[in-house]
């Protein structure tokens, strides 16, 4: 089998029209009812061609959602590291921004729940590990408490993220940094 060049221009576009087409259906049916023939008929190319890239639909799903996360992961990084609050304001407007350009894409995998394929509890979950071992609170005894502020801080970040993201709202959003700041001291 000829290997794919993930640079090439060819592979590039095909990669890109195979998951819009994927994330269209995704819009219009549920995960478990597309099938890969419809990607094919929608993307308008060849089995043959969607094997060259993809196992199976859950693979295309499941390398996608990798995608996010890992530019979410990134993010959450960055923003523990924020010591200033000039700092933590350009981070998350950074991440607003890259967040919003994938709007279509975040919003509908975060529809698809099956056994390996769950982006919107991964990302609830990364950011409560992260919360827990960057809080102030780390050192207390009372591990009850760091646990619940983590769930609520984590509740809310996707809360929020999420309903950004649905109303195209980061903008609006990002006019009140006074409320992250204010929110931010809270759980420091």
């Amino acid at each position: 089998m000829k290997e794919i060049r993930q640079n090439d221009l060819r592979v590039i576009k095909t990669r890109k029209n195979i998951e819009s087409s994927f994330i269209e259906l995704l819009g219009e049916k549920d995960f478990t009812k597309i099938t890969v023939q419809d990607i094919l008929d929608r993307a308008l190319i060849n089995r043959s061609t969607f094997y060259k890239h993809y196992a199976d639909k859950c693979q295309l799903a499941e390398k996608m959602c990798s995608e996010i996360f890992d530019m979410f992961k990134a993010s959450v990084q960055d923003r523990f590291l924020c010591k200033c609050d000039e700092k933590l304001i350009t981070t998350l407007q950074n991440l607003y921004q890259n967040l919003s350009k994938k709007r279509e894409v975040i919003l509908q995998l975060f529809e698809i729940h099956t056994e390996t394929i769950h982006l919107y509890q991964d990302m609830l979950e990364y950011l409560e590990v992260n919360f827990s071992k960057e809080s102030k609170l780390k050192e207390s005894d009372d591990h009850e408490m760091l646990d619940y502020l983590a769930c609520l801080y984590a509740s809310h970040v996707m809360t929020t993220m999420k309903w950004c993201l649905q109303n195209n709202a980061y903008e609006l959003l990002l006019k009140h940094t006074e409320f992250f700041l204010k929110f931010r001291e809270i759980f420091q």
